[in-house]
């Protein structure tokens, strides 16, 4: 034992004084690689079943906490210097074989400051490096979920990762299968600055509700040519939002998926209105908690007033209706307020389904039993499910 440990010894010491001639890093730590291929042969890790390595690797890999989501996109890595997967893939080359071949866990990442300075800059471009040069790129990104708290000690912008983080994202252009893009008028800016051209493009998904309106019209003429790929698209309209006259129409002629957010269903309607879908199969629609215009005293006469043209949006030329809308309304204080929008969806007799999703459980009963499917989750959800034939018939 003790000679097998002089031995060493004196190996690692020659390395040591070989880096200082000539070529002599570079043979160092090929002879230290070589080494510590050696010494993994010998470690009783060798001796570990696959299946038991990949039990290891699929329970790191699937922590939940190491993931965020979008609206269609369900698992972006949010990198840090302490994933285990790092260290993880540096024990051996066994584990680092079962790692790199998760291709999903490099491909797809969030940039968004979910700690302290983190991510940083540098390990997004480490995260972009293992994930190869030829496959294809998931990104997501939105404003800092945390504040630097060091502002007062050093010089520290607390967007100035944040920026970074998406430059690095839209030198990836070219690369883009999806994206999901949470903007402010600051980062939309970095965004129109670049200019970005992806060919491939598949998912997109942008947040522009924390943008001017001006801004998101723009943000809206700059994704005209990206659009000609896209299978599903997720748009969130500013407050008040309009369509200005110089916005170019939106024609996405692969979009299957098709989910806009606002925070009323007028601010959803003039992004319907702008855009041509002629392979739109499914639509999810969704009025959001922060507007603060409709209070319980008119309510009820809502979807009265935007019902029909909603569904005018949704069948017209240019078009393809979807055979299934979900409408997700945050605001609703009463069930009784969607028999409008109910009535004008089974007078055009086109969409063949409705799903209603929303919080509101008020007269519940009184809508039980009369030929709709009524669920009620556990998060206190509330959906009402209407097929064709309850739509076609129920008020005829």
């Amino acid at each position: 034992m003790l000679a097998s440990c002089k031995c060493l010894w004196f190996e690692l010491k020659s390395l040591v004084f070989a880096e200082g001639e000539p070529g002599g890093r570079q043979r160092a730590e090929e002879a230290r690689a070589d080494r510590n291929c050696q010494l993994n042969d010998e470690k009783p890790l060798f001796g570990i079943p696959n299946e038991l390595l990949d039990a290891v690797v699929e329970t790191i890999c699937e922590d939940p906490t190491l993931y965020c989501h979008s609206f269609f996109h369900k698992r972006f890595v949010r990198p840090n210097k302490c994933c285990p997967q790092l260290p993880l893939r540096s024990t051996c080359r066994r584990f680092q074989e079962r790692i790199d071949g998760r291709s999903k866990f490099w491909t797809s990442l969030s940039g968004t400051q979910h700690g302290q300075c983190v991510p940083h800059p540098r390990l997004l471009e480490r995260w972009i490096e293992l994930a190869g040069a030829s496959l294809e790129l998931y990104f997501h990104i939105s404003p800092p979920l945390v504040d630097c708290e060091h502002r007062g000690e050093v010089v520290c912008d607390p967007q100035r990762f944040t920026r970074q983080n998406l430059e690095i994202f839209m030198e990836q252009a070219p690369r883009w299968a999806g994206i999901a893009f949470d903007f402010d008028d600051d980062m939309a800016s970095v965004y129109l600055d670049r200019k970005p051209s992806p060919k491939h493009l598949k998912l997109l998904e942008l947040n522009a509700s924390r943008c001017s309106n001006k801004i998101a019209n723009e943000l809206l003429n700059s994704i005209t040519e990206a659009v000609l790929t896209v299978q599903q698209l997720s748009w969130t309209s500013p407050q008040d939002f309009r369509v200005l006259s110089d916005t170019n129409r939106l024609i996405i002629p692969a979009l299957h998926s098709l989910h806009v957010a606002g925070a009323a269903i007028d601010d959803v309607v003039a992004f319907l209105n702008n855009i041509e879908a002629p392979q739109l199969d499914t639509a999810w629609l969704q009025t959001c908690r922060e507007d603060a215009r409709w209070t319980s005293g008119n309510d009820i006469d809502r979807w009265v007033r935007v019902g029909e043209k909603l569904v005018r949006a949704l069948v017209r030329d240019g078009i393809k209706t979807p055979q299934m809308v979900t409408v997700m309304d945050d605001i609703a204080s009463n069930l009784q307020e969607f028999l409008p929008l109910v009535e004008a969806v089974g007078a055009c007799r086109r969409i063949e389904r409705l799903r209603i999703d929303t919080a509101c459980q008020k007269n519940l009963t009184q809508l039980e039993g009369v030929g709709r499917t009524i669920t009620l989750d556990s998060d206190g959800i509330v959906t009402l499910d209407y097929d064709r034939n309850t739509l076609w018939n129920l008020f005829y």
